[in-house]
């Protein structure tokens, strides 16, 4: 029990899980600034729960569906190696994703409904994977659920289109941005899958698309950032500044890397930098939020670092 425990973990990839987080936080943060008469507790606390594991949980299906192109990608993953039993894996992330449904109806309707889209999306994902822009996009709209999942914890939550566009104007481009930039690892093996991504297809293309769009959306990004700066007070000021220079830094570190085709080091960079810009999100609410993205930075980091194997 505790070394298939022990794979499962390994296989949901932990640092991962901070993608959904971020997204389902930035969710939360939203309802409760534009719907203030609830205080925080354990609808948020439950929702935030399920919005971060619903990323490992999920990749369990994706493991067992996508053997064949791991085998060459990653050939060390549990399931492909073994070590990971497929049938008592796929029960337990089935039973989870029932547990997960029940807490969402019992939350509210708009939860449940983003929980059962975001899962809908995420199988459509899967078969449209051959399709290049198309997979990015479905992807995006998939990872974009998570933060209208958020937003169903307010108990009198009304559809404003001004939260909603809040959230998707951030979680949308940044989730499929970061979607496109996790294709360059898995050339070799899409390709021997036949499957038919944008760097597959366009290796060379797809590279500079990538490398501008995500230099493009972090000067989005920090242009918007500045202007928060601006009117903030001096210590608020500051933090922006510490937020935006993260933010820059990682954008460059990641480019390098794909670049130089480090591609191990690109995938660890490319899931901080994503986290990193739906941070942006809750900062827009409160600088005390500083403190949870530099908090969800290091746990990344050394998360990532239970992964020192780029065939993993």
């Amino acid at each position: 029990m505790i070394r298939f425990l022990y794979f499962y973990l390994r296989s949901m990839r932990l640092y991962y899980c901070f993608v959904t987080g971020a997204a389902t936080l930035a969710g939360v943060v939203t309802a409760h600034a534009y719907f203030s008469s609830f205080a925080w507790g354990l609808r948020d606390a439950a929702v935030l729960a399920i919005g971060f594991l619903a990323w490992g949980v999920n990749q369990i299906f994706s493991d067992w569906y996508d053997c064949k192109e791991d085998a060459v990608n990653a050939p060390h993953r549990p399931m492909v190696t073994g070590e990971l039993a497929p049938r008592p894996a796929l029960c337990l992330s089935g039973a989870l994703m029932a547990v997960f449904a029940v807490t969402a109806w019992l939350i509210s309707p708009l939860s449940f409904k983003a929980l059962i889209v975001g899962g809908l999306l995420n199988i459509l994902y899967s078969l449209l994977k051959k399709i290049p822009v198309v997979n990015t996009l479905v992807y995006g709209a998939a990872m974009a659920c998570c933060s209208i999942f958020g937003l169903g914890v307010s108990p009198d939550i009304e559809i404003k289109s001004l939260a909603f566009l809040l959230i998707l104007l951030v979680t949308f481009p940044s989730h499929v941005l970061m979607c496109h930039n996790s294709y360059f690892k898995d050339i070799e093996g899409d390709r021997a899958a036949g499957l038919k991504t944008l760097p597959v297809l366009f290796p060379r293309f797809s590279l500079w698309l990538g490398m501008i769009l995500t230099a493009g959306w972090t000067l989005y990004i920090t242009h918007n950032g500045l202007l928060c700066s601006s009117l903030s007070v001096r210590l608020e000021g500051f933090s922006w500044l510490v937020y935006l220079f993260l933010v820059l830094w990682l954008t460059a570190r990641l480019l390098y890397c794909l670049w130089k085709k480090k591609y191990h080091n690109a995938t660890g960079l490319n899931c901080q930098l994503c986290v990193m810009w739906l941070w942006f999100i809750p900062m827009i609410f409160s600088l005390y939020w500083l403190a949870g993205a530099l908090v969800s930075f290091l746990l990344i980091h050394f998360l990532y670092k239970w992964y020192p194997d780029e065939k993993e």
